[in-house]
Formats: structure tokens, C-alpha cells, sequence
């Protein structure tokens, strides 16, 4: 992992506000929100409801149809956390095997046995 995808989880994680370059964290205090924001386009938020349950969810966001490399790798710090890589294969992407668009919003919930699954399809 790079020294700035290790700063940005770091950042995250500790929910504070960041900014360097192309890649954004906002923190949102009121809504217990917090968001990755890469080249302006939301690509990663959590959120924490009342009765501590957990909301999260990316986006791939396109760039001329196609998924940058430095998305790809920053996404993937995150999703690492839940279990989850995108790769692309034969100019598709997945999501541990579960074709994934671009620029659509995928859920990370938890089933009863605590594993993580990718569940929405959502346009961004």
C-alpha cells in the first residue's frame, strides 16, 4: 500500500478532515458521516446510525468510460477492510468476482454469520 492510501485510511479511520492533492476526506459530525472523496467524485462513505449499525458504501466513478488505475488502488485501500478488491478482467470490473459497474453505488452490508456482501447497484 502507498504512504498516501496509508494516510488516507489512518485519516478515516480516525474520522478527520483531509485534503492532499486529488483525494479528499470530509467528515460530517451532525450526520455521523464520513466520505473519500478522489478527483471530486465520491468514491467511499461510511455512515453510523443511532443504534450503531454501520452504512457503507463506493462508487467507481468513470473517468471517459474507464476506471483510473490511482482510483482503483484507493478504492481497494478501503474495500480491504471489508474483505473486497476490484479487479478488471477482460475490460470488466469486479468486486471479488461480482461484476461491478461504473459509476453506480454498491452497498457493503453484514449477513448474520458477521461476513461482509456487496449488495445495490445504484447510478452515482
Amino acid at each position: 500500500m502507498k504512504k498516501i492510501e496509508q494516510t488516507l485510511l489512518s485519516m478515516f479511520r480516525s474520522r478527520n478532515n483531509f485534503k492532499y492533492g486529488v483525494d479528499k476526506i470530509s467528515v460530517d459530525d451532525e450526520t455521523k458521516s464520513i466520505f473519500y472523496y478522489n478527483y471530486g467524485y465520491l468514491v467511499f462513505a461510511k455512515t453510523i446510525k443511532a443504534d450503531n449499525k454501520e452504512i457503507v458504501y463506493f462508487c467507481l466513478p468513470s473517468f471517459d468510460g474507464y476506471l483510473s488505475n490511482t482510483t482503483k488502488s484507493r478504492v481497494n485501500t478501503f474495500l480491504y477492510e471489508y474483505g473486497f478488491c476490484i479487479q478488471q478482467k477482460n475490460y470488466k470490473y469486479f468486486c471479488n468476482d461480482i461484476d461491478v459497474k461504473l459509476d453506480t453505488i454498491y452497498f457493503i452490508n453484514k449477513n448474520d454469520d458477521g461476513k461482509y456482501y456487496i449488495d445495490g447497484g445504484k447510478l452515482c
